[in-house]
């Protein structure tokens, strides 16, 4: 497994870390659910970026407004890519949610991966 591979990895478990210690907390002090999981996931968001921009990729990026403007599309279209899997898979196909749920997982995985190495911080996108 290539380096860039086994740091997005790391990265992705640490900003899921981020995003549940940070759920945890707000719901402890009484936020909304619904809130402390936008709060959370927004500052699990935030952890991946900058673990992807001075870490994942070897370089130290510039923290640009292009760059950041292109790490939300690409998640974005990750994020709509899993939902329309899973959509699809379960509602169409009728395939077990579980089984959808990891399909569309594994395409925002790989979408992210190769949308953050080749469109958010690669040497032509600065």
């Amino acid at each position: 497994m290539s380096k860039d591979i086994c740091r997005f990895l790391l990265a992705g478990v640490l900003s899921n870390v981020v995003n549940f210690v940070c759920y945890q907390f707000l719901h402890s002090l009484g936020v909304s659910l619904f809130l402390a999981s936008a709060v959370a996931y927004v500052a699990g968001l935030w952890a991946s970026y900058h673990l992807g921009r001075v870490w994942v990729f070897g370089v130290r990026f510039a923290m640009t407004r292009q760059n950041k403007i292109r790490f939300l599309l690409v998640y974005a279209i990750g994020g709509l890519g899993m939902s329309l899997i899973v959509e699809v898979a379960a509602n169409i196909l009728g395939w077990d949610n579980k089984l959808c749920w990891l399909l569309g997982a594994a395409f925002a995985a790989i979408n992210n991966f190769i949308g953050q190495k080749k469109f958010v911080f690669n040497e032509m996108g600065k």
